[in-house]
């Protein structure tokens, strides 16, 4: 009942590739790693930019894909461009939003776990 066309296995809505087949979007376990090391990066760089480090490689990933969300849904909020975005497989990955958006929340989170002496 609340299907999509997709949900049901109705491909007429996808695009047709070159070779007349409907493209599915699948990310490679190739596209996957290059995505995490860069959500790495961009959290490593939004820990450094605020200087409040908790936690090694794993917390960076997920600074650097939380980062991603807060840095576009402000610039949305704002209305401005999506700046220096890279595309890996399908995904497109926001770079400066990214390290914009983890430097923001690794600052709220420092704020709020920071020590009272």
């Amino acid at each position: 009942m609340g299907q999509s066309n997709e949900d049901r296995g109705d491909v007429s809505a996808l695009p047709l590739t070159a070779d007349g087949t409907y493209n599915r979007a699948h990310m490679t376990l190739f596209d996957l790693l290059i995505l995490l090391l860069v959500a790495g990066i961009c959290g490593a760089l939004g820990q450094a930019i605020t200087g409040f480090s908790r936690g090694g490689c794993l917390v960076s990933i997920a600074l650097g894909f939380v980062g991603a969300i807060v840095g576009m849904w402000l610039a949305r909020a704002l209305g401005l461009p999506e700046l220096f975005a890279i595309q890996i497989g399908t995904t497109h990955f926001p770079i400066v939003w990214s390290i914009i958006g983890s430097a923001l929340f690794v600052a709220v989170i420092a704020l709020l776990t920071r020590r009272r002496y």
